[in-house]
Formats: C-alpha cells, structure tokens, sequence
C-alpha cells in the first residue's frame, strides 16, 4: 500500500491482504505480539516507539496519505486475524473511501493472517485476477 501512495504513477492496481495500514497503530493495536511485553519490547526495538518516530511513521503511512492513491485497491483482510486485526483493513477502506477512491473491501470470514478456507481462496483471487485482467491483462485499457 505504501508503494501505491509514494509513486502513485508506477501503478496501475493495488491489492493488500492483512495489511499493516499504520504503523503507528500497529504498535498500539490488539494484536497477538502487543499482547506480550517481550512482543511491545521487540516492535520498539525493530521498529521504532509510536512518541519518538511520530513524524516518520505518518510520512509512511499508507492511511495517512492515502487521498494520493490513484489506482483501483483490492484491500481483503481475515475477520479472525490477531496478527494484523481487521482494523487496519477497516481504517484503510474507510481512508480510501473518504478519498474517493476505487476500493474494494473483502472481509474473509473464519480467516486469520492468511487464506486456508477453498472458499475464501476462490474469493479472494477471483477478485484479484478480474482486478488485474481489467487493469493490466487483456481488458486493460491501452
């Protein structure tokens, strides 16, 4: 998503499953690894504190520059995912919605940080290869 926001004009799409939108949030969510301190202690270390690197977390936000997307998004996340919660998904659509912005939101129910149900895997990339034919395969404008 970041990449979709920095150089809006290498890309024709975008696709994100279970997405960090923020990473300021992220450091703050209801995920699995900010439920253990040795997990919070970690994020700070590799990542960064949410006070310290402010500035530069919301320079690299995909939810916070969101309005400078301009190809269509397949945003897809799972409805059970500790690893990364809906909520990134959640603010990412309603970022890109407010933007006016082409999205499309697919929640993936009884998933968690990945896609093991068939049904959702047919769900999933059945939505990304009709994305991508219409907008760099065959039904791709020219």
């Amino acid at each position: 998503m970041w990449g979709l926001a920095k150089t809006p004009e290498l890309y024709r799409c975008g696709a994100s499953f279970a997405g960090v939108s923020d990473i300021a949030y992220m450091l703050k969510d209801d995920s699995d690894t900010n439920a253990r301190a040795t997990g919070r202690l970690s994020m700070n270390i590799l990542v960064g504190g949410a006070g310290r690197d402010k500035q530069a977390f919301e320079q690299v936000s995909p939810l916070k520059n969101a309005a400078r997307i301009t190809a269509p998004v397949l945003l897809a996340h799972g409805e059970w995912d500790r690893r990364v919660p809906i909520a990134h998904g959640r603010k990412m659509h309603k970022a890109l919605k407010e933007a006016n912005k082409e999205v499309e939101w697919m929640i993936l129910e009884k998933e968690g940080h990945g896609i093991y149900h068939e049904d959702n895997r047919e769900k999933f990339y059945g939505a990304l290869f009709k994305l991508l034919d219409r907008t760099i395969g065959p039904g791709a404008p020219r």
